[in-house]
């Protein structure tokens, strides 16, 4: 039987491989090893999966000796001789996780699932990418990469959600604020911190959400808690312009689904609960949180995008699903709306019916699977270091 090994780092794409993951044990085809760095390695436990703790740490670009670990760790992997290897995304910038330190050292054609459109994996070789959009596929090819147009295959379980009991949920454990007939946005941070301009935007939502009677919860992505310096800045700021107890600070064990359930809005910069907020609302038969992306810093587009381009606007939200925030003098029109149910019905109404879902994500990705996957497994020589650009 051929064995497939799979990598992540990342929360986001461990949700699209978590599904994979299922498909290829569900095939009976292939053996499946999976090695996972939190946050990855937790969503594959909650999916029921066997996995193996990547037990060293990820590496900053000019950490040579977190890099030697990783690449120590990931010569164990591949010395295995996997026939073919997936792996997640962990960054385009300063950070480099098990994936890149894998795709490294890896000699046959490794397919790389694409979380986001237009973010390109450091490590240059013969990588296969498995995007969840057309737009992302032609954008990929343009750039002289392999790519394959499989869809979301975390949507596969969007469909059985029972939103009204997720909203339910979140609504009673935040009682109070939605207790005084306000919008409840939940901004999802990220941790971007290091860019001023990432800084002067959560400082522009602050400013904005005082100036209305909206409440302001803050969900602070994984990685935000693992470095911890990010939810300080973010909470420094909240502390001075909205006042001490005046916002929330989500709990890191409240679900993802929850917050975009239960809320008004989901606002946040480039993370991925914009593109799970409106695909969620697409499955759901009841409005659920409008995305607002706040995108209007261009000098911060380019440099979180690094390598691979500026920061765009999610295809997803695009045509009216969600609002898309391009001048920073829209941001508090843009929060007044979400006091109007009839506006926000209006968002659900195009997320609902207007965004084209790929069907069968996971199938498509298995079909990947079979015309990549050699009919012999390629023979790793070791190599003496990481050399990722």
């Amino acid at each position: 039987m051929k064995t497939i090994v799979m990598t992540c780092r990342d929360r986001g794409p461990a949700q699209h491989l978590a599904e994979i993951a299922k498909g290829i044990q569900g095939s009976g085809l292939y053996q499946l090893v999976i090695h996972a760095q939190e946050p990855a390695l937790e969503t594959f436990k909650k999916a029921g999966l066997t996995v193996n703790e990547v037990s060293v740490p990820y590496a900053l670009l000019d950490d040579a000796g977190a890099k030697k670990q990783l690449a120590d760790y990931a010569e164990r992997i591949v010395s295995t001789n996997p026939h073919l290897v997936i792996v997640g995304f962990s960054t385009t910038r300063d950070t480099l996780g098990i994936d890149e330190a894998v795709l490294e050292q890896y000699q046959g054609k490794a397919l790389v699932m694409q979380d986001a459109p237009d973010w390109y994996s450091p490590v240059v070789g013969r990588h296969h990418y498995l995007c969840t959009t057309a737009d992302a596929v032609r954008s990929a090819v343009s750039k002289g990469y392999d790519a394959s147009l499989v869809g979301s295959p975390k949507m596969q379980s969007y469909a059985s959600k029972d939103y009204a009991a997720l909203a339910n949920r979140f609504q009673q454990t935040h009682a109070r604020a939605f207790s005084e007939n306000a919008p409840v946005l939940t901004f999802c941070g990220q941790y971007l911190t290091e860019f001023p301009g990432y800084v002067g935007l959560i400082k522009s939502l602050a400013q904005a959400v005082a100036r209305t009677d909206a409440k302001l919860i803050y969900r602070a992505h994984p990685r935000e808690w693992v470095r911890g310096t990010d939810i300080e800045i973010t909470s420094n700021i909240f502390d001075r312009f909205l006042g001490t107890g005046a916002w929330i600070m989500e709990s890191k064990d409240t679900p993802q689904d929850d917050s975009i359930a239960g809320s008004h809005a989901i606002v946040s910069y480039c993370s991925g609960s914009l593109i799970d907020a409106v695909h969620m609302n697409h499955y759901s038969d009841q409005a659920l949180a409008v995305p607002i992306a706040l995108m209007w810093d261009k000098d911060l587009n380019k440099d979180v995008g690094g390598t691979s381009g500026p920061i765009e606007p999610f295809e997803q939200m695009s045509q009216g699903r969600g609002i898309v925030v391009s001048d920073e003098k829209y941001l508090e029109n843009a929060i007044r709306e979400m006091a109007y149910e009839d506006h926000r019905h209006d968002y659900y109404r195009r997320m609902r019916g207007e965004t084209h879902v790929i069907d069968n994500p996971v199938a498509r990705a298995l079909r990947v699977i079979a015309q990549t996957i050699p009919a012999h497994a390629p023979k790793h020589p070791v190599r003496p270091s990481l050399r990722m650009s």
